[in-house]
């Protein structure tokens, strides 16, 4: 609203018939709001901006900054450890980094900053999750403001001179992370697998080493999953519901005595073209895990931040991306929402590891507000709330249409790393008539596109994972409560390793969870694991699933802080041999 308009609006108020403590409530809300548009109040805290959310270790980076009152003595951006708070005597890291003053005369005499302006300040030598603080002295004293997260990280994949990205650690060169929605493991797999239920098998080849569905629950037997049934009931899957039918780990409310609770929630899939004939056949000829479990209890897009950020944003489905008008699709949600924390795409920009995002049907032209099956769901895009990655120059090279994947892999124009998510008819979200088997159409027809391929097919992953597990019955009790953001552990999903590094006809059994996606991706591109200072710095790795012997070297699996392959100790060795030889 222009002042001009806002002074319309006075006299009205003043000298209306109908004036009364209301109308003198916008009278004095109006004039706030003039005053402010003089310029004689100053409403806004402090502001630091910088386009980055990740910087790697002794690099500069730019910082702008508005909003800073005129009376601020010495102020000084800097960053801070997270587990303690900036004082007066206790505010700088390091002399020479990590920190700078707004106005460099500062070093010799107090004094001022203006309102608005940039810097660059090079960034710890250490690295860490810092956060970010304008601090300065005023009429009462030292302060800090907290402004924003940034980790400061090494590329130990990166020339030490050019700052270049080299290669990977391993032999996987490209990753495709296709991100389906809402099934249980049992809902797919629980009549592939042969073992008895709760027989706990040790073996790894084959059906009979994961454990079936129970052939009865509450009087109860499991519905045929097919793509009828799938289109025919959506269970309930907020976190109450989730939570309610977990029970405790006792996994028993699926059916009665729970929020949510619903016999159509106890079903699985058939080895049938109308049901997971395409599933069935990815775990006879690759490797799946049974133990891969939701990250958390709860609705689509809260798990779906956990690709991105590895640990916990918000509940459910509370909000949409901000960022609504740089990436194409309908809004779905009425709140939005920006996040300024690192994602494990800011640690690929920091190392120059290339990464594209793919939705179906992000070219399409259609209504904002269009929240039908037939479109992309801007919310199913987890880095669209982060503003680090939405407003690069690059952003429409980053944030592609899904047949952009398919001209790449034939084009070999393929990313290192790629997020792939169907519009809504296509994610095998119960619900969708005609979803479940399409949904597994599209994936396969990414997995045929590699293996047709002479430039990636001996390569290239595909990993086939949903959000999380839409409210559908599982029998395995999922992990105790996260250390790391508190929240609780949802049932366990599907998790396929498609390729030809990939094991065959294998089942693992450790422990995984969409943030140890992220961990592979640190220690294969990144050079290093839990740089996020997440989860991924406790989850285990995917290495189980792969072949060592294709993969040319051993990843790794079970999460050990001391693990190093001797390949990966002669790679450091020469790193830091290189690095002191250019000190």
């Amino acid at each position: 609203m222009s002042s001009k308009s806002i002074r319309l609006q006075i006299p009205f108020i003043l000298f209306s018939k109908r004036f009364s403590v209301k109308n003198l409530e916008k009278f004095l809300f109006f004039t706030t709001l003039i005053i402010i548009s003089l310029g004689f109040i100053n409403a806004d805290e402090p502001m630091i901006r910088s386009k980055l959310s990740s910087v790697e270790i002794g690099t500069d980076i730019t910082f702008t900054w508005e909003n800073i009152d005129k009376d601020d003595i010495d102020p000084k951006i800097i960053f801070w450890e997270t587990t303690t708070y900036p004082s007066e005597n206790n505010h700088i890291l390091n002399e020479s980094s990590g920190w700078r003053f707004l106005n460099e005369q500062s070093k010799w005499k107090p004094s001022k900053a203006e309102i608005q302006g940039q810097i660059s300040i090079k960034a710890p030598e250490v690295k860490n999750i810092y956060s970010i603080f304008y601090c300065a002295t005023n009429f009462d004293g030292f302060f800090c403001k907290f402004q924003r997260p940034i980790t400061v990280i090494s590329c130990l994949n990166n020339d030490i001179i050019t700052k270049q990205f080299i290669k990977p650690n391993s032999n996987v060169e490209h990753l495709i992370v296709f991100i389906s929605e809402n099934h249980s493991f049992d809902s797919i797999y629980g009549n592939y697998c042969k073992a008895e239920t709760f027989s706990n098998p040790t073996c790894n080849y084959g059906p009979q080493c994961c454990e079936a569905i129970p052939k009865e629950l509450n009087g109860v037997k499991p519905k045929d999953l097919t793509d009828v049934q799938n289109s025919r009931f959506d269970p309930c899957h907020s976190r109450s519901c989730e939570e309610s039918e977990i029970n405790g780990g006792k996994m028993d409310k699926y059916i009665i005595g729970g929020v949510g609770s619903d016999p159509n929630n106890f079903a699985a899939a058939i080895d049938d073209e109308f049901s997971a004939k395409y599933y069935f056949d990815w775990a006879r000829n690759y490797a799946m895990s049974d133990r891969f479990f939701q990250s958390s209890a709860g609705a689509s897009s809260q798990n779906d931040m956990y690709f991105a950020g590895g640990k916990f944003f918000f509940l459910d489905n509370a909000y949409g991306p901000q960022n609504k008008k740089i990436i194409p699709g309908a809004q779905c949600r009425d709140d939005f929402i920006s996040y300024y924390d690192p994602t494990v795409l800011d640690l690929l920009n920091t190392c120059n590891v290339s990464w594209t995002f793919y939705g179906q049907g992000q070219t399409e032209k259609f209504k904002r507000d269009d929240c039908s099956e037939k479109f992309f769901d801007l919310t199913d895009n987890p880095f669209a709330y982060f503003p680090s990655l939405t407003q690069g120059d690059d952003v429409k090279n980053k944030f592609r249409d899904f047949n952009d994947l398919i001209n790449d892999i034939k084009n070999g124009t393929l990313p290192s790393v790629s997020y792939v998510k169907a519009f809504e008819m296509y994610t095998e979200h119960p619900g969708n008539s005609g979803g479940f088997v399409m949904g597994q159409m599209l994936s396969n027809k990414i997995i045929e596109a590699v293996k047709n391929s002479e430039i990636y097919k001996n390569n290239t992953l595909v990993f086939l994972v949903p959000d999380e597990s839409g409210g559908f019955y599982d029998h395995i009790t999922p992990p105790p409560t996260s250390t790391v953001d508190g929240m609780i552990y949802g049932p366990r999903t599907q998790f396929i390793v498609v390729g030809e590094i990939a094991k065959k006809n294998y089942i693992s059994h450790i422990p995984i969870e969409s943030s140890s996606i992220i961990r592979f991706i640190e220690w294969n591109w990144v050079g290093e694991e839990g740089q996020l200072y997440t989860r991924d710095r406790v989850v285990n790795n995917i290495g189980d699933l792969l072949d060592e012997e294709k993969a040319g070297i051993e990843v790794p699996s079970v999460n050990d802080p001391h693990f190093v392959s001797e390949k990966m100790k002669i790679k450091f060795e020469k790193k830091s041999l290189k690095f002191l030889e250019n000190k």
